[in-house]
């Protein structure tokens, strides 16, 4: 029996919290705290126990799976118990850092199976950033068979142009675009990925694909709204 539920995605607000209409699946694919913030544990840890906690609670929602971006630096290197700790005001979240999940969404006796991954393709010294040797691994963790794939990163060539310089550059994950097409030969590619961190990237789908960022290139103004997606699974 298939099941059909209301995503609402998005990713990249940099704290900039956006108005959720009522659905059944919230997923947020990284770059959460804001930018003045980004580097003040404390006050990172702060905002996430106050204003993020309640912003979350207000969303009508079943649950909500999130994963950190490379903005995220109080999202790395904490055990799982400091996260839970620093999330246990929401009780509906899942945090996942390249972590698999599965999900009863509507009490149907069908799990959703997602997996989450905040690493990225390095251009910098930031959160969840690594080679390329580093990122095969992890994402070798991916596995088969998946409904939602939750990437920060875009794949390299879907959903990933910068045009900072005019033309289309490509600036997603080798790495990921590798492990996608392993999964796809084998016939188990993710019925769905989500991803953000290229601002630029294109809000329609491709081959399967969304980049649901919410600022522009600037990071000065908000270019989208969240994405809804009518899932059907099951």
């Amino acid at each position: 029996m298939e099941e059909i539920i209301k995503i609402c995605a998005f990713s990249d607000f940099h704290g900039d919290l956006p108005n959720i209409e009522p659905c059944d699946l919230v997923i947020i694919a990284g770059d959460i705290i804001p930018f003045n913030i980004q580097h003040k544990n404390n006050d990172s840890n702060e905002w996430i126990k106050t204003v993020f906690t309640d912003w979350c609670n207000g969303i009508d929602c079943k649950y909500i799976v999130a994963i950190p971006g490379n903005h995220d630096r109080w999202a790395e290197g904490i055990t799982k118990t400091k996260m839970n700790k620093l999330l246990s005001g929401i009780s509906n979240i899942y945090m996942l850092r390249n972590e698999f999940l599965e999900l009863d969404v509507l009490d149907s006796g069908y799990d959703l199976k997602i997996f989450g991954t905040p690493y990225c393709a390095r251009y910098g010294n930031w959160p969840f950033m690594r080679e390329d040797k580093v990122l095969k691994k992890k994402f070798a963790e991916i596995p088969d068979g998946l409904d939602i794939l939750i990437t920060h990163d875009p794949p390299n060539g879907l959903s990933d142009c910068d045009y900072s310089k005019y033309d289309c550059q490509h600036l997603g994950s080798l790495a990921l675009t590798d492990r996608i097409e392993d999964l796809d030969k084998l016939g188990e590619k993710p019925r769905l990925i989500i991803c953000g961190h290229i601002h630029e990237g294109s809000r329609e789908f491709e081959n399967g694909i969304i980049n649901v960022a919410m600022l522009n290139m600037r990071c000065n103004a908000i270019i989208n709204n969240p994405t809804y997606i009518n899932f059907t699974y099951g």
